[in-house]
């Protein structure tokens, strides 16, 4: 069985804050499950997480050149 994260720990590995998490999970914008009054996330759910926040590369504008 995989071990599920606490908030702590999924904070700790996303380098964020804490209070980050718990207003995320607070709001429902980060998948979590509740264990009684814990809060704890399945591998899965980090998955999810992490392809959420992706932002995904967009191509840099072109500069244009002055003439001299």
């Amino acid at each position: 069985m995989t071990a599920w994260l606490t908030v702590p720990e999924l904070a700790a590995l996303l380098g964020v804050a804490e209070s980050w998490v718990y207003e995320g999970t607070a709001s429902k914008r980060l998948p979590h499950h509740r264990v009684g009054r814990y809060v704890r996330f399945s591998p899965a759910d980090v998955d999810r997480i992490a392809h959420a926040t992706a932002v995904e590369p967009t191509r840099a504008p072109r500069l244009r050149q002055v003439a001299s």
